[in-house]
C-alpha cells in the first residue's frame, strides 16, 4: 500500500492489477467427510460359538480381513471425498477464504497475505484510491471471479465495501462494476 498515497496521481499511476489466490476453510471441508462407523464398523462375532479351534481362527481371519478391507475402501471414500471438497471449496466464498493478494503496477509488483479482513480493507483502500485519481483497476476474470469473491468475503467477514464499489447488480456470471474495473478475459 506505500505506493498509493492518494495525492496528485496520474491515472497510469493510480492504475493496478491485482489477483487473488483463495485455500478452503477446511473446518468446513473436514465436517463434511463421511464418517469413520457408516463404512468401517460392524458387530464382531461371538467366535465363541465355533466348536472347532481352527474354525474360530479361520473365522478370525476372515473378520479381520474384511474389517481391514471395510477400512481401506472407507479411507479411499474420504480421501476423495476430501479433495473433491477441496476443490469445489477453493471457488466457493461460503467454503473458502483469501490466502494472499498480488499486486503489480506501474511502480513495481507486491504480495500481501496475513488477516483476511486486511487483506480486503487494502483492496478497497486501493480501489478508491484508484478511482477518485481515474485510474484502472486490471484483474483477469476479476468479474467472474476475483472481485465477485472479494466482495462475498467482505460480506461474512462484515468489511465495509466503499459506496462507490458496490456491486449494482449479479446477472449469471458477470459482475457489473463501477467503470474503473477492467476484466482483461472479457
Amino acid at each position: 500500500m506505500d505506493n498509493y498515497k492518494g495525492e496528485n496521481m496520474t491515472p497510469l499511476q493510480a492504475s493496478f492489477a491485482f489477483d487473488i489466490e483463495t485455500i478452503p476453510i477446511m473446518d468446513l471441508v473436514e465436517a463434511d467427510l463421511p464418517k469413520r462407523e457408516e463404512f468401517v464398523d460392524a458387530p464382531m462375532p461371538n467366535f465363541a460359538e465355533f466348536k472347532k479351534p481352527e474354525t474360530r481362527d479361520r473365522k478370525r481371519v476372515e473378520w479381520v480381513s474384511a474389517t481391514n478391507e471395510r477400512i481401506r475402501k472407507w479411507e479411499e471414500r474420504q480421501n476423495k471425498v476430501r479433495q473433491d471438497a477441496i476443490d469445489k471449496a477453493t471457488l466457493d466464498a461460503s467454503q473458502a477464504k483469501i490466502l494472499c493478494m498480488s499486486y503489480a503496477d506501474s511502480k513495481g509488483s507486491w504480495v500481501e497475505w496475513g488477516d483476511e479482513s486486511d487483506l480486503l480493507e487494502n483492496l478497497w483502500d486501493l480501489c478508491c484510491i484508484t478511482q477518485l485519481n481515474a485510474g484502472r483497476v486490471f484483474s483477469a476474470s476479476s468479474s467472474q471471479f476475483d472481485i465477485r469473491f472479494a466482495w462475498r468475503r467482505s460480506l461474512a467477514l462484515g468489511v465495509e465495501l466503499p459506496v462507490s464499489l458496490r456491486l449494482v447488480e449479479f446477472r449469471g456470471a458477470r459482475a457489473f462494476l463501477a467503470d474503473s474495473f477492467i476484466d482483461c478475459c472479457e
